[in-house]
C-alpha cells in the first residue's frame, strides 16, 4: 500500500504500510499529563486478570517521585469491551509504517510524598523469618499460643548483650566449675544422701565407732530417758517379764526385749547405758508397728508407756512425714527400710556386732531375706552360726543352717542397688 504526498510537487513519496499480527493486550496505550515525561528508569509492570476472558488489565509504575497506576475491565467504555486504538511506528530509513492495534488504559500520577504511610512502618525485608512468625503469633495466635510465645521472649538471652561480658562469664564458669565435686566425689555424696542407715564413720578403726550413738540417739534424748527405777528393779531381782511393764512399747509374740532386760547385769558400767538404748529400741518398736496409726495421738493410744514428746516428735520426723505442725503422719516403705536399719545398729551394740537373722526377723515380722539385705547395707557379713551362737540365740544345737551376721572393721558398704519392686517404689539401701 502506498500513499502520495500532496504537498510534493516533484515526485510522489510512497510509503509502505503493514499491520502488526500482534494481539490488542500485548501493547498497552496509557494516557498521562500533557507535557509529562517519564523517566526511563521507571519500571512499569502489566497485571491482567487470572481469567484471561475477562481482559482486565492493570498497570503500575514507580520511580523515586511519582506512582502510574492505571486499570480497565472487560467491557468498559464499549460494547465489545476496552476501547481499541492504532498505532503508527514510522521507520525513517525504509520509508515504512508499521500499525500495532492496542488498548488505551487512562492512568493516573500521584506522588509519593502525598501517600499516607504509617508511622510504625517497617521493611519487612529485612526481618527474620523468626521474628516475622513471631509477630504473627502475637498479633492472631491462640491463648495458648501468645502464652508460650510471652514465656519464650522472657526466658530468652540475647547473645549479642553478652558478647561485651564474654570474658568476665568465661571467668565466672571457671570459678564455680573449679568448685565443683568430681564424679568419685559426686557419687559419695549422693549415695550419703540417699542410704537408708545412720550416720557412719567410714574410717572407723574400732567396731564401736562405726555406727556413734550420737547419731542415733542423741544427748538430750539420753538425758530424757530415766531407768534408774528399771536399774533398781533389776538390782532387787525383780524378773524380766515384770520389767517390760516400764518399757513404751513391747510385743506379746516377741521376746527380744525381755530377754535383753534379764542379760542386763546391774553391777556392770554400761548397764545404764545399755537400759536407755533397750528403752530406745521398744520407743522405735512401738513406731514400727503401729505405723500405721496415721495420727500422733492415736499413735499415743497405742504405746503401753508414752515417752517424752521431744522423743516421739522426733522420732516421727525422722521416719515420717511429721512436721510438728499437723497430728497426721505417714511412713512409705522407704522409711520403714530406715527405721528397721536403726533398730539393728541398736542391736549390734547390745549384742557385740553379731545378729541371728532368722529370730529377729520373726521378732520384727519380716522376711528373713529383707533382713539379711538390710544387714548387708549396714556393712555386716553373713557367715553361719557356730553352736555357741545357736545357743546364745536360743537356737536348736543341731541345725546348721542358721545365717548370723557380723560388722566388723575395716568397714566397707556394698554399693548402692537399685531396685524397682511390683509396686513401683525403688529401694535404696
Amino acid at each position: 500500500m502506498t500513499q502520495e504526498d500532496p504537498h510534493t510537487d516533484d515526485s510522489a513519496i510512497q510509503i509502505s504500510v503493514t499491520a502488526s499480527t500482534h494481539k490488542p493486550s500485548d501493547t498497552i496505550l496509557a494516557s498521562l499529563m500533557n507535557g509529562i515525561r517519564i523517566p526511563q528508569s521507571t519500571n512499569f509492570e502489566l497485571y491482567q486478570h487470572k481469567k484471561r476472558k475477562l481482559n482486565d488489565l492493570i498497570i503500575h509504575g514507580e520511580n523515586e517521585n511519582l506512582l502510574y497506576d492505571g486499570a480497565i475491565k472487560d467491557g468498559e467504555n464499549s460494547v465489545s469491551g476496552a476501547p481499541e486504538y492504532c498505532l503508527g511506528l514510522y521507520d525513517p530509513t525504509s520509508r515504512s509504517l508499521k500499525l500495532i492495534r492496542t488498548k488505551l488504559i487512562p492512568t493516573k500520577t500521584e506522588p509519593k510524598k502525598f501517600l499516607k504511610v504509617s508511622e510504625n512502618y517497617e521493611d519487612m525485608s529485612k526481618v527474620t523469618y523468626m521474628e516475622q512468625r513471631n509477630r504473627l503469633g502475637a498479633e492472631f495466635g491462640t491463648s495458648r499460643a501468645k502464652a508460650a510465645l510471652n514465656s519464650y521472649k522472657k526466658n530468652r538471652v540475647d547473645a549479642s548483650k553478652l558478647a561485651e561480658s564474654e570474658l568476665d562469664i568465661a571467668e565466672g564458669i571457671q570459678k564455680t566449675t573449679d568448685s565443683m565435686p568430681n564424679r568419685a566425689k559426686l557419687t559419695e555424696m549422693i549415695e550419703l544422701e540417699n542410704r537408708l542407715i545412720p550416720p557412719y564413720n567410714q574410717d572407723a578403726t574400732a567396731v564401736e565407732d562405726v555406727y556413734p550413738l550420737e547419731g542415733i540417739i542423741s544427748a538430750t534424748e539420753q538425758n530424757l530417758i530415766k531407768v534408774d527405777v528399771l536399774l533398781k528393779e533389776i538390782q532387787n531381782g525383780t524378773e524380766a517379764r515384770k520389767l517390760l511393764e516400764y518399757m513404751p512399747y513391747y510385743s506379746e509374740n516377741g521376746n527380744y526385749l525381755e530377754r535383753k532386760l534379764a542379760a542386763i547385769s546391774p553391777d556392770t558400767q554400761d548397764a545404764k547405758l545399755k537400759l536407755q538404748i533397750v528403752y530406745y529400741i521398744s520407743v522405735l518398736m512401738g513406731l514400727y508397728f503401729n505405723r500405721r496409726s496415721r495420727t500422733k495421738d492415736k499413735l499415743l493410744e497405742e504405746l503401753q508407756n508414752p515417752p517424752a514428746s521431744l522423743i516421739l516428735n522426733k522420732c516421727l520426723e525422722t521416719f515420717t512425714d511429721y512436721n510438728g505442725k499437723r497430728s497426721h503422719f505417714y511412713m512409705d516403705p522407704m522409711n520403714e527400710d530406715r527405721l528397721i536399719c536403726y533398730i539393728l545398729v541398736l542391736m549390734l551394740k547390745l549384742e557385740d556386732y553379731s545378729l541371728a537373722v532368722s529370730p529377729l526377723a520373726q521378732e520384727l515380722a519380716t522376711k528373713p531375706s529383707k533382713l539379711s539385705s538390710l544387714l548387708r547395707s549396714l556393712g555386716c557379713t553373713s557367715k553361719v552360726a557356730t553352736v555357741s551362737e545357736r545357743e546364745a540365740w536360743g537356737l536348736p544345737r543341731s541345725s546348721g543352717s542358721y545365717k548370723i551376721s557380723q560388722l566388723r572393721v575395716p568397714f566397707k558398704l556394698p554399693p548402692m542397688i537399685r531396685r524397682i519392686p511390683r509396686g513401683g517404689q525403688s529401694n535404696r539401701h
